[in-house]
């Protein structure tokens, strides 16, 4: 129950947006922010060496569930002490992510998680949302149809074959 009701209030956030229609293309992609949970951390590193190989630039934003510590520099990790009571980022990390400045946003989450979903609709500056089978088609321009809870390198690579990548 308390989630739909943090949903709703994401959504209501999300409405006055204008959904982009036209597919985006892997060229044109420059700068690219990822949402992930902390536990595929390894993945999503393999995937930004891969972009960052193609020039892009990657942003990655990710949640910690867990007793894990992580120190993986370029990369912003929210441990849950660092949340609001509502699971929401504080402040500190709001402010930070309305300062992007990015072509994409893509979550590759496996998990629900209120701070991610929030973040995906934070930045109005970010013109494509990207999002898998299984999240809020409501909050995404783009959803690819694959199941939210594989591999995360079989969505990456899913990911690419959508912007039309070689």
């Amino acid at each position: 129950m308390f989630r739909y009701f943090i949903e709703r209030a994401i959504l209501k956030q999300n409405s006055a947006r204008n959904k982009r229609t036209e597919k985006p293309q892997y060229d044109d992609i420059n700068t690219i922010v990822i949402l992930f949970n902390a536990v595929d951390v390894r993945h999503i590193q393999k995937a930004k060496t891969t972009l960052l190989k193609d020039g892009k630039l990657v942003y990655l934003w990710g949640i910690n569930h867990t007793s894990i510590s992580f120190g993986h520099s370029q990369s912003t990790i929210m441990d849950t002490s660092e949340l609001t009571l509502l699971g929401f980022p504080r402040k500190i990390y709001v402010d930070e992510f309305q300062s992007l400045e990015a072509d994409m946003i893509v979550n590759m989450s496996r998990e629900y998680s209120p701070a991610l979903t929030y973040l995906m609709t934070l930045n109005d500056k970010i013109p494509i949302r990207v999002g898998y089978k299984g999240n809020d088609p409501l909050l995404y321009d783009f959803i690819l149809d694959k199941q939210i809870d594989e591999h995360v390198d079989f969505l990456f690579k899913e990911l690419l074959v959508f912007l039309g990548k070689d």
